[in-house]
């Protein structure tokens, strides 16, 4: 009787699902080209579409693409967002031609993106919503952009983006966004452009492009970070209060890393091997600990104006100029406890007559010079 009565059950459940609509029918529901979806369904074979956009997720809808692919009619849009809470995951758009956008994510916000790959439109994914979250996505062949945000609190991890000539892999211009562990490789432009205020970016790539991370606004922070192969500058953090640690900058045409304005800390970053000098600083108060400048074509650090920047217990080896230069005009500065060594030029090398009121302290290095006076005592 009890194996009969669960049974029963099972089959009136199931009864009721194929009759309304609900449950597993809805979850195997076809989508067709031009649909607006506000339930749960999932594809069962892949399209090309002549509507634009190929179909529509609203509120609360959800689209598992279940390994399908959408091909978008030229210039068209492939899926678009309007609502609140929809869900796209697992699967592939393609589409080509001005003004093609794979994914257009814009209504209340908080939608979800999953394993899904956009291939050959002119933007990838555009979010104009606040609060999404995208994971395990990629964006290649675009010709303009791989992401573009102005949603704030926008979370992308473990994404990818390439493009050609002019392209930008991910462009964040909103405040509170987190980039976790995304890659751009040979992206005509900008590997990542973000601007904006309190944005975190945690564990990314930027390889062969012409910029690979630029950060402009202030108290973002950015950690774990690797720009190789650039060919203009690495790192470059444009704004105040900004904090930037354990970060990797090798091999770019111009600088490794690059930090103009007020307040901002550095912390166990590596810069070497780089076309201009490991570390360029233009500003005030900024501090800079723990780091590693090797063998750059300039010097391993160079501030090149401003006042009150400290550096503690860095270490320079092997550049080509200088391991640590201050620009003349550069005053009020505290070096301490740096190690410089194997310079092309000078060890320690300070622009300014006497130091300029700069602090030289506990260094170690072979050969210093002060206003143009080797071995200067105000180098220590």
């Amino acid at each position: 009787m009890k194996h009969s009565a669960i049974r029963s059950s099972l089959f009136a459940a199931t009864t009721f699902a194929v009759v309304t609509g609900a449950g597993l029918a809805a979850a195997h529901a076809q989508v067709a080209c031009g649909d607006t979806i506000s339930d749960k369904v999932a594809m069962t074979i892949d399209l090309a579409c002549g509507t634009d956009p190929g179909f529509t997720i609203a509120a609360k809808g959800k689209v598992d693409m279940a390994g399908h692919s959408l091909t978008a009619c030229g210039g068209c849009t492939g899926v678009a967002f309007t609502g609140q809470g929809g869900k796209l995951s697992n699967g592939s758009i393609s589409g080509s031609g001005p003004g093609s956008i794979g994914v257009e994510i814009g209504g209340g916000g908080v939608h979800q993106l999953e394993n899904v790959a956009v291939i050959g439109t002119e933007g990838g994914f555009d979010i104009t919503s606040d609060g999404c979250k995208m994971k395990n996505l990629s964006a290649t062949n675009v010709s303009e952009y791989g992401f573009r945000s102005t949603g704030d609190k926008t979370s992308i991890s473990r994404s990818h983006a390439s493009g050609g000539a002019g392209a930008e892999g991910f462009v964040i211009t909103a405040d509170n966004c987190f980039l976790n562990e995304n890659t751009t490789a040979n992206v005509g432009d900008a590997g990542f452009l973000v601007s904006g205020t309190a944005n975190k970016l945690t564990r990314n790539s930027s390889v062969s492009s012409i910029a690979c991370i630029t950060v402009l606004g202030n108290s973002n922070k950015l950690t774990q970070n690797t720009a190789t192969g650039c060919s203009a500058n690495g790192i470059e953090v444009i704004g105040d209060n900004n904090k930037v640690s354990k970060s990797v900058a090798a091999d770019n045409g111009d600088d490794g890393l690059v930090i103009t304005g007020a307040n901002n800390k550095l912390t166990k970053n590596t810069a070497s091997d780089n076309g201009s000098n490991g570390l360029r600083i233009a500003g005030n108060g900024n501090n800079v600990g723990a780091g590693n400048t090797s063998n750059n074509a300039n010097a391993g650090i160079l501030i090149g104006n401003g006042s009150d920047n400290g550096l503690k217990s860095n270490v320079s080896m092997g550049n080509g100029q200088n391991a640590v230069l201050v620009a003349l005009g550069a005053t009020g500065n505290e070096m301490s406890k740096t190690v410089g060594l194997g310079s092309g030029v000078t060890d320690l090398q300070d622009d300014n007559a006497n130091c300029g009121g700069n602090v030289w302290a506990k260094s170690i290095f072979g050969t210093s010079d002060a206003g143009g006076m080797a071995s200067h005592i105000c180098i220590e």
